[in-house]
C-alpha cells in the first residue's frame, strides 16, 4: 500500500522486512532465556540483551539509488535510516495473538514450536 503511494507520486521505493533477518531460533533461546525458568511458557528472568542481539547483522538499505528505501518489521530502527516513523503493537495485543495462535515470537519459525508470551517484550 505505502509503496502504490509512493509510485502515485512518482517515487521508487525498495523495501526490506528485517524479520527475514532475525538469527537463527535456537541461537535467540540462547541469547535471551534463564536457566532458572526454562520450561515455563510464561515467565522468565527479562533478558539482559537488547533487541539487537535477535539478530546476526543487519541489511543497509540501499541509499544510492532514486528510490526510497523502507525497512519495516522489528528492529527496522536498528538500520541506517534518514527518517523514522515508528508504529508499535501494544504488548497486550501481542499476548492475545499468541494465545490466539496468530502469532509467534520475535524471530520463531513456524517449525520452532509454541509461541510463548515470556518473549514478546522486554
Amino acid at each position: 500500500m505505502l509503496n502504490s503511494a509512493l509510485e502515485a507520486r512518482g517515487l521508487a521505493a525498495s523495501a526490506t522486512d528485517l524479520r527475514a533477518h532475525f538469527a537463527p531460533w535456537p541461537r535467540i533461546l540462547e541469547r535471551t532465556g534463564s536457566t532458572e525458568l526454562a520450561d515455563d511458557p510464561d515467565f522468565d528472568r527479562l533478558a539482559e540483551g537488547t533487541l539487537a542481539d535477535l539478530f546476526d547483522g543487519l541489511p543497509v538499505p540501499d541509499h544510492a539509488s532514486d528510490a526510497v528505501a523502507l525497512v519495516f518489521g522489528p528492529g527496522a530502527a536498528l538500520a541506517p535510516h534518514d527518517v523514522l516513523w515508528y508504529m508499535n503493537t501494544p504488548k497486550r495485543c501481542a499476548e492475545a495473538a499468541v494465545a490466539a495462535g496468530t502469532a509467534r515470537n520475535l524471530g520463531q519459525g513456524e517449525d520452532d514450536g509454541p509461541p510463548t508470551t515470556k518473549r514478546l517484550c522486554r
